[in-house]
């Protein structure tokens, strides 16, 4: 659709109805930036740390687990 049809079709569009095309525009710019940052490549560092979570689910001796989140934090703070 051309910029010049849109114009002519919103030009006969009551106020109340131009409001909420304003409206529904900002919701579909907000949607779209939201896909855009979601669709986002990852950064090397975040590529690498989850390829090695991956490898870790695949064999458990791989890292140290925890069953307890205290003692878990207490190390991490440590």
């Amino acid at each position: 659709m051309s910029d010049m049809i849109l114009e002519q079709k919103i030009a006969m569009l009551p106020n109340k109805y131009i409001t909420m095309l304003y409206q529904y525009l900002d919701f579909l710019i907000y949607e779209s930036e939201k896909e855009k940052s979601e669709n986002e490549e990852m950064n090397e560092a975040t590529k690498a740390a989850l390829q090695e979570v991956e490898e870790m689910k695949k064999n458990p001796n791989i890292g140290k687990s925890y069953t307890d989140v205290d003692v878990m934090m207490q190390e991490l703070l440590a």
